[in-house]
């Protein structure tokens, strides 16, 4: 089909500016699709502090029966940093542990988590990079379970952010990051935790999901919300202002699914016909909704052949609107016929005679 018309709605790329936020890397993914809606330095390799737990309880999540005790060791609690505080000897389910990695983000339950399902913190590392292969985190390798830095312990706000997609796909997962705050019995002692974020108590549709701090990855921050049926991925690295940016960056995302009219009622143009009764016929096609752009972002092509031939009937479809954001096709709708065109009527003997005549007569 030949181009007969393109109708340009303002293509423009989205800046930084257009949110803006105080984060080395940053990215907002679309977890139902993975669509990157923005995105700041989102495939730099970066330290990813107790994000890491993201993995790690993912992984307990999918592997281990949770109901089921871990006796704890003095390898388990002999790691530096936040803790649930878990005592050698004390009985704690795999449940209890994904509480006190996602909620008290203690690295005494990542240890303890990784050793009571794998036996050895080497051989749960392993387990995390094999499961980074297989979600195509390609730019991610894991040290510890725990968070705590390492030589080859990276990641980049993009893989993290799909890892969360994932994770959050898993109903245990999901249920347990979106707590905030939990009374449970281990050691012989009831112990309270409290989630340490502070986004769902105050981010209208927060639903978790980790926070992070070491000197060499600064503040990260893991965070997901869900509004009218979307659910964001919001990711931040070595972020001083992260509960702010969060805030501005999820709001930034859901308002890209307010409801786009991308066809203005009544449209229509105009396909020259060729052997019809009529010169020419109406193509249109009904109104559309777009979520997940800005008006502003939308190219919107209209393809068809350059001429119409009759018949026609009302309804065919003789074209195409196609609406694009750079190299992406959104949606297209089929132009269709507004009315039919019949063929050109041919000409009789008895008509041609009448036509000769009136010729020759005018000529005397």
């Amino acid at each position: 089909m030949a181009l007969l018309l393109a109708l340009m709605m303002g293509l423009t790329a989205m800046t930084v500016s257009a949110v803006g936020d105080s984060a080395t890397a940053s990215v907002v993914l679309d977890a139902m699709d993975n669509r990157v809606l923005y995105a700041k330095n989102a495939d730099a390799r970066r330290a990813m502090a107790s994000t890491t737990k993201i993995m790690t309880a993912y992984l307990i999540c999918l592997h281990a029966d949770l109901e089921k005790t871990v006796s704890v060791t003095r390898e388990m609690v002999a790691v530096e940093g936040t803790s649930m505080y878990l005592s050698v000897g004390d009985s704690v389910t795999f449940r209890q542990l994904l509480y006190g990695m996602l909620l008290s983000s203690g690295n005494d339950a990542a240890n303890a988590a990784a050793i009571g399902l794998c036996g050895s913190l080497s051989a749960f590392v392993t387990l995390m990079n094999e499961e980074a292969v297989q979600l195509g985190l390609t730019a991610t390798h894991f040290d510890t379970p725990s968070g705590l830095d390492g030589p080859t312990h990276y990641t980049t706000a993009l893989d993290l952010a799909r890892l969360t997609a994932k994770a959050l796909q898993n109903e245990e997962f999901s249920a347990v990051c979106r707590t905030k705050s939990v009374t449970l019995t281990y050691g012989g002692k009831q112990h309270t935790l409290t989630n340490h974020n502070r986004l769902l108590s105050s981010y209208e549709g927060a639903i978790g999901v980790k926070t992070g701090y070491t000197d060499k990855a600064g503040r990260c921050l893991v965070s997901a919300a869900e509004r009218n049926g979307h659910r964001l991925v919001c990711v931040t690295l070595n972020d001083r202002n992260d509960w702010a940016d969060h805030k501005a960056l999820l709001d930034y995302g859901f308002t890209l699914y307010d409801q786009i009219k991308a066809v203005i009622e009544g449209e229509s143009l105009v396909l020259p016909i060729v052997s019809g009764q009529e010169k020419e016929v109406l193509l249109t096609c009904p109104d559309i909704t777009l979520a997940g752009v800005r008006a502003e972002q939308v190219e919107k092509r209209v393809l068809a052949g350059r001429y119409g031939y009759a018949p026609i009937h009302a309804g065919d479809a003789l074209g195409m609107v196609e609406y694009r954001v750079g190299d992406s096709v959104l949606a297209r709708q089929y132009l269709t016929a507004q009315s039919d065109v019949l063929p050109a009527k041919q000409p009789t003997f008895i008509s041609l005679l009448f036509n000769n005549v009136k010729k020759i007569l005018h000529t005397i």
